[in-house]
């Protein structure tokens, strides 16, 4: 909505709110009051119990026209001399405003809000005159800020006169983009940078000394410390002194190196369709954990010589469920002892059923111990998955079946 001439029905209005100025104790109506002056009450805190802050802007002469104002309210205003009242406009790009003469030395002003139906609301209290620029016709007010924001800009300095405020005047015509650009590749390589060595920590304990330090140099991560520059080769040209220290000596050369355990090495990334290399079969038969080996059945000339066991015999077979713990040997009925050991010693089976054969003297060897001892363990597999059968049955049932697997071709 576009500004429109204030009327003497808005000024009369807002008076009624705000003579006399001492006795205010209520708010202003919102509609009636600038957008600016509302947040002005509400970030500052201000109460209409303080009728200089409320009412006026900060300015050296508030005080003076909050006097005017009190004064004011004592006079009786007439209609005919609110019409003749001076009234002048100013405005800019973003507000218009419209200042009232409503006595001698007193100026109201009130700002235009194109967003309400109100139309002009209270902004300012202040004293006379008018401000520069000021013109009796809104719609010349409004004419000369179109044409000033349509203008050049003369918010910035020029070239001529930015140089000037600082000293530099500039004879020659601004660079453009590129000239801009390309001044960060015409440093010179050949010039030698300026090297800012680390000063000396002071050797003196006091707390001077010691908070002194940190307002050297030390070091690279100083901001003042320039980028190395870069050689005709390409490479970075450092300071000498950051080349004095004593190159770092080969791995090979170190002699407190520690040997990785075997169990926290990694696996070897062999295929197995090829063959292991002798070092890789070393180092896998080192990583596997120790089994006991099974018991041997030959005779050992430094100690007594073990039982031989008897041969196949089913009628001396008694049954015994099958076990993954060690048992102690059990006595049978005819007088025979039986040692079962579990699987997880993976030690053999030793059972006797009969007493052993007269020694000649000689070391015996019976050659079919471990077939007799493979026999009878798949027996015993055997006859516990067929308890429902009769023993007689399941001998039968075997030994027919071992003499048509041995009589096969």
């Amino acid at each position: 909505m576009d500004p429109e001439p204030i009327s003497p029905l808005a000024l009369n209005v807002i008076l009624q709110y705000i003579l006399p100025p001492s006795q205010l104790s209520e708010p202003l109506p919102k509609h009636l009051t600038s957008t600016p002056l509302l947040q002005r009450h509400h970030f500052l805190n201000i109460s209409p119990s303080d009728p200089l802050e409320y009412l006026c802007w900060p300015s050296e002469n508030r005080a003076r026209a909050l006097e005017l104002l009190e004064d004011l309210s004592t006079h009786k205003i007439e209609d005919d001399a609110a019409k003749e009242r001076d009234i002048q406009y100013t405005s800019d790009v973003e507000h218009t405003y419209a200042h009232v003469n409503p006595a001698k030395d007193l100026r109201l002003v009130f700002q235009w809000d194109g967003q309400g139906e109100d139309g002009w609301k209270y902004h300012d209290t202040t004293i006379m005159p008018f401000p520069p620029g000021s013109i009796a016709s809104l719609p010349d007010a409004l004419a000369q800020a179109s044409a000033q924001s349509s203008g050049p800009d003369h918010s910035y300095l020029g070239p001529l006169s930015a140089g000037c405020a600082f000293g530099v005047i500039e004879d020659e015509e601004p660079a453009s983009d590129d000239d801009y650009w390309n001044a960060y590749g015409a440093q010179d390589d050949g010039e030698n940078p300026v090297i800012h060595k680390p000063k000396p920590i002071v050797a003196d304990g006091s707390e001077d000394a010691y908070w002194a330090q940190y307002s050297s140099i030390q070091g690279s991560g100083d901001s003042t410390v320039p980028t190395p520059s870069r050689s005709p080769t390409g490479r970075r040209t450092f300071p000498p002194y950051l080349h004095e220290d004593e190159p770092t000596p080969p791995m090979s050369d170190r002699d407190d190196d520690m040997p990785l355990p075997i169990a926290i090495r990694g696996h070897d990334r062999q295929s197995n369709l090829v063959p292991p290399s002798p070092a890789s079969l070393t180092r896998r038969l080192k990583s596997i954990s120790p089994r006991l080996s099974p018991a041997s059945t030959r005779p050992s000339s430094r100690g007594p010589t073990p039982i031989e066991p008897s041969p196949l015999s089913f009628e001396d077979i008694e049954p015994s469920p099958l076990s993954f713990e060690d048992k102690s040997p059990e006595a049978t009925t005819d007088g025979s002892c039986t040692a079962v050991i579990s699987p997880q010693s993976q030690s053999a089976v030793l059972e006797s059923s009969q007493p052993p054969p007269p020694m000649d003297g000689k070391d015996v060897v019976d050659d079919d111990a471990p077939l007799r001892e493979s026999i009878r363990s798949v027996w015993r597999l055997w006859k516990m998955s067929r308890r429902s059968a009769g023993d007689a049955d399941n001998k039968e049932t075997f030994l027919r079946v071992a003499k048509e697997v041995v009589e096969i071709p």
